[in-house]
């Protein structure tokens, strides 16, 4: 991978909080928290937003909001968490970068074959909306995973 592609050292340390806060976020918006932008409004003081009665009104704009903004903390952590060099930037580190994006997108296809064959409808939507973590979660995981495997072995050489 081409270094000048790459974001300075210091970013891992702001998108590492980046990350975590979306993956929360994510993780409560997933699940029944009915955690909506008038609740964080309360919070603030300010008033409600009006709510549309449509048949679909989990994914109403003020239900989404909060959802998009953990999808937006989520994308721009993991991007400064993942993409950002290494103290040491060298070969050996990019050629494992480059394994573990090759990797991630290999997950990625084979979970995007099994939503396409187990999901339709709406059930797909919600499938699609859930499994866009899934290539940043695993790069940043397996790569972090191997750079720590590196480490303790070089460790325990010296």
């Amino acid at each position: 991978m081409n270094k000048n592609f790459l974001l300075p050292y210091w970013c891992k340390k702001v998108g590492l909080p980046v990350l975590l806060v979306g993956l929360v976020l994510l993780v409560l918006s997933w699940c029944d928290c009915t955690l909506t932008i008038n609740d964080i409004r309360s919070l603030i003081g300010l008033n409600e937003v009006a709510v549309d009665n449509t048949p679909l009104s989990e994914f109403s704009a003020t239900s989404d909001l909060v959802f998009t903004l953990a999808n937006i903390l989520f994308i721009v952590g993991a991007c400064m968490t993942g993409l950002s060099r290494m103290k040491c930037e060298d070969e050996y580190f990019t050629r494992l970068r480059l394994n573990a994006l090759v990797l991630s997108v290999y997950f990625y296809a084979a979970i995007l074959i099994l939503g396409y064959l187990f999901c339709w409808s709406i059930s797909f939507l919600i499938f699609s909306s859930v499994s866009f973590i899934y290539p940043m979660l695993f790069f940043l995981l397996y790569f972090h995973i191997q750079v720590a495997i590196i480490r303790r072995r070089d460790a325990h050489e010296e």
